[in-house]
């Protein structure tokens, strides 16, 4: 008796670490590549967001994003917006300029975490920030990435925040695979 025991108590006990497992794996989000040749950069969204575009003379920005539905309420987006260099050089810190810009967009911008590097002769900056939409808080993770040839790439991926915590280690994955 003690032996059955001990090997249906062992068996439930490997059953519990599957179905643990099995948890942990169906809550991740598989990630795809995209390419876009025409200024030259890669990166990762979510299988099965749609993608749009909008290009114009000064910027040109593609989001992927999935919606919630007819309610035009959008579940997660990733966005890359990429600005061409400028004629005549920028006559301030462009990647502190936008870094402010987007806390002005919206009064009710907390951010969360703020950080400043050079990596590949690339200056970025990376931040977290929370900020009221319409009907809930929105967490974003944005880097602003200035190239040698003074052009910029801006890498924004936000979701609802209490959709956060399903997305978060996809978005770090999207933000550290960003080729330039």
């Amino acid at each position: 008796a003690g032996i059955v025991a001990s090997v249906v108590v062992g068996f439930l006990q490997i059953l519990f670490v599957i179905l643990i497992f099995a948890a942990f794996r169906s809550q991740s989000v598989e990630l795809v590549t995209y390419t876009n040749s025409d200024v030259g950069y890669s990166v990762k969204y979510p299988k099965g967001w749609e993608k749009t575009t909008n290009d114009s003379s000064e910027a040109k920005d593609t989001v992927f994003k999935k919606d919630l539905g007819e309610t035009g309420k959008v579940y997660g987006q990733v966005e890359v917006v990429y600005l061409p260099p400028p004629k005549n050089g920028y006559t301030k810190d462009v990647l502190n300029a936008i870094a402010d810009s987007l806390k002005k967009d919206n009064p009710e911008t907390v951010v969360v975490y703020r950080d400043r590097s050079t990596v590949n002769d690339r200056q970025k900056i990376t931040m977290i920030t929370t900020y009221k939409s319409e009907d809930s808080r929105i967490k974003a993770k944005t880097t602003i990435m200035l190239n040698p040839d003074k052009s910029v790439y801006v890498i924004s991926t936000q979701t609802p925040e209490k959709n956060w915590d399903k997305y978060s280690d996809e978005f770090d994955e999207i933000h550290n695979t960003f080729s330039p």
